[in-house]
Parts: structure tokens; C-alpha cells; sequence
């Protein structure tokens, strides 16, 4: 003789009845999930350039100091307006 065995049930958590539920009850704020993601990014991308910049202006001041360092002094380029100074005096 051969057992006979118990029709299988499966658990109520596999249920169609429970995934429909919990579909129709989403209490996901998407908008604010997406303004908050977009603040995030932001932000990250601000402190990214502001990495960035750092860095750059650190290389600068460095080759700056190397070149005072060397001896030279035409290390920084001065933009002085051509008009500084004694002006000729105009035409009569």
C-alpha cells in the first residue's frame, strides 16, 4: 500500500489575494522620493566642484611657491590697465 499524501496548500504569504493588497496599499510618496533624490545629487555635485576647485587652486599656489622658491620674481602676471598712471595729456 502507498501513502497517500496531503493536497499541498501553499502559505498565505504566496497568495494572489495578499499581492494584490499590498499593491493597492503603496504608501510610497514618489514626488518627495524624487525631489529628495534630485536635492542629493545636487548636493553631491556641488561638493564634487568644490573638490575640483580646491585642487586646482592647492596646484596653483604650489607651482606659484616653486617658482618664488627658485628665485624669480615673475612669478604672478600683474594685468595693469595701460592707462595706469601718468595719462598724456589730450590733444588741443
Amino acid at each position: 500500500m502507498t501513502p497517500t499524501r496531503a493536497p499541498s496548500v501553499p502559505p498565505a504569504a504566496f497568495s494572489g489575494a495578499r499581492r494584490r493588497e499590498a499593491v493597492e496599499i503603496d504608501p510610497t510618496d514618489y514626488e518627495h522620493r524624487d525631489l529628495v533624490n534630485l536635492l542629493a545629487a545636487a548636493f553631491v555635485l556641488a561638493v564634487a566642484s568644490g573638490v575640483v576647485w580646491s585642487v586646482r587652486a592647492l596646484e596653483d599656489y604650489e607651482r606659484t611657491q616653486a617658482c618664488f622658491d627658485s628665485g624669480r620674481l615673475d612669478c604672478i602676471v600683474l594685468d595693469v590697465p595701460q592707462h595706469y598712471g601718468v595719462r598724456a595729456p589730450a590733444p588741443r
